[in-house]
């Protein structure tokens, strides 16, 4: 209770009229939540939240490379009844696919979590779905051949979920990690430029299950 008493008031202004949430237990099974952008504005919210979500500490500089990155729709933080319970941070950089044109576009995962709080409660599903949305629509020049991330090898949960969406494994990195153990990962990446016979199924799969996204850390 005191943790999350700690980080309701870290994550909402206290003189903010919105009601808090003391007992997380009366929640609907199932949050919808509503989308807002990353900015300069609200960088220290995203530091606290980081602190809570994730298993490794993030420098400066990766902070720096949030505000730096292009294209505010792929930079969300999540919204439950005005409180920011989740972010989902992707950054928009050319392909290094030896097989890809030069001028191709990928879409990478920096970081997605949910604070434990509102875990198991569809939260990850809606961010990674938004991002796969405007992903799949985006009609500008950043439009995205792929999208991809980095999930540590142990962490079965995190895979699967992933492949419910049409993620598959590209490969495996030994040593990317510094801080956490075991310091390998696997790449797992969607094709964003056609849709699978098996995909329209497996997100079907995806939303009747409640298992949440685990905290995913990115390599800085």
């Amino acid at each position: 209770l005191f943790f999350l008493e700690v980080t309701l008031l870290v994550l909402l202004p206290p003189n903010d009229p919105r009601p808090r949430i003391e007992n997380t237990a009366e929640m609907p099974t199932e949050l919808k939540v509503q989308f807002g952008e990353i900015n300069d504005r609200n960088i220290e919210t995203l530091r606290k939240l980081n602190e809570h979500v994730f298993p490794v500490h993030y420098s400066p500089k990766f902070y720096k490379e949030v505000l730096k990155a292009k294209f505010r729709e792929y930079k969300l933080y999540a919204y439950y009844q005005g409180i920011i319970v989740g972010v989902i941070c992707c950054r928009v950089e050319k392909s290094h696919d030896t097989d890809a044109a030069k001028d191709d576009n990928v879409l990478y995962i920096m970081i997605i979590g949910v604070l434990p709080a509102y875990r198991n409660r569809g939260i990850g599903k809606q961010m990674l779905r938004k991002i796969l949305d405007v992903a799949s629509t985006d009609k500008h020049d950043n439009k995205c051949k792929k999208i991809y991330l980095h999930v540590q090898t142990s962490n079965e949960q995190a895979q699967n979920f992933y492949k419910q969406f049409g993620f598959s494994v590209e490969r495996e990195i030994k040593d990317y990690y510094r801080d956490i153990e075991p310091p390998d990962c696997y790449i797992l990446a969607k094709d964003l430029t056609q849709k699978t016979e098996t995909e329209g199924a497996t997100e079907a799969a995806a939303e009747s299950k409640k298992e949440e996204v685990p905290a995913l850390p990115a390599a800085e």
